[in-house]
């Protein structure tokens, strides 16, 4: 049944949507970040 919902219905399907939104957008921000904290002080970035 919960499967159903989310994957059939309008709101389970924003709900995943919003899901994936929140994994991609983690993914993202911890591989820029890193990215950042790994650069010498004083070099510049193109952010």
């Amino acid at each position: 049944m919960a499967w159903y919902n989310l994957f059939h219905t309008d709101y389970g399907l924003m709900s995943l949507g919003a899901i994936v939104l929140v994994i991609a957008m983690g993914i993202y921000f911890s591989w820029k970040f890193r990215k950042l904290m790994n650069q010498k002080p004083g070099e510049t970035t193109d952010w």
